[in-house]
C-alpha cells in the first residue's frame, strides 16, 4: 500500500465531524463515496495511517462493495432470506475499535431486514484487500 497524498486541510476539517462516542471522524461526501464513511482518531484528527488506508480503499470502493457482497452471498441463503433484495452499501468504517491496524469494514443493509446491519471486515496486505470476517448485528 502505497504512502496518501491527503491533506487534512482547513476546509476538510470544517465539512468532517468528530464523533466522540465512536473516537472516529465522519469525512463529508465525495464523488468517491455515497456512503458514510468513518475514520478512528482522537478530537484533534482521524489517525494518519488509517486515514490513509480510508483514502486508497476509496478509489475502489465500487470494486470493493461488489467483492462485499459476494462475500456475503457465500454465506447467506438468500432463497431463504431476502432474496429479492440487493445489498445496499450503507458505510465505510476504518480504525474503529475492532479494527487491526490494516483493516476496514463496508457495512449493508438489505430491504426486508429491518433493522439489520451487515458487515465484511477486510485487511490489506502487500496493497491488495481481503475479506476476512462478516457479521450481523441488530440495532
Amino acid at each position: 500500500m502505497g504512502q496518501c497524498e491527503y491533506e487534512w486541510d482547513v476546509g476538510i476539517m470544517n465539512q468532517a465531524r468528530y464523533i466522540e462516542s465512536q473516537r472516529a471522524w465522519l469525512l463529508p461526501p465525495s464523488a468517491a463515496h455515497d456512503c458514510e464513511v468513518l475514520v478512528g482518531g482522537d478530537s484533534v484528527a482521524p489517525d494518519a495511517p488509517r486515514l490513509a488506508l480510508t483514502e486508497t480503499a476509496l478509489r475502489s470502493l465500487s470494486e470493493l462493495s461488489q467483492r462485499a457482497a459476494a462475500h456475503l452471498d457465500e454465506f447467506v441463503d438468500r432463497k431463504r432470506f431476502a432474496a429479492v433484495s440487493e445489498w445496499f452499501l450503507e458505510g465505510f468504517e476504518c480504525g474503529l475499535a475492532a479494527h487491526a491496524e490494516n483493516e476496514f469494514s463496508l457495512s449493508f443493509s438489505l430491504e426486508g431486514d429491518t433493522y439489520g446491519r451487515w458487515s465484511v471486515t477486510f485487511r490489506c496486505s502487500g496493497g491488495r484487500y481481503f475479506p476476512i470476517a462478516f457479521d450481523r448485528c441488530q440495532s
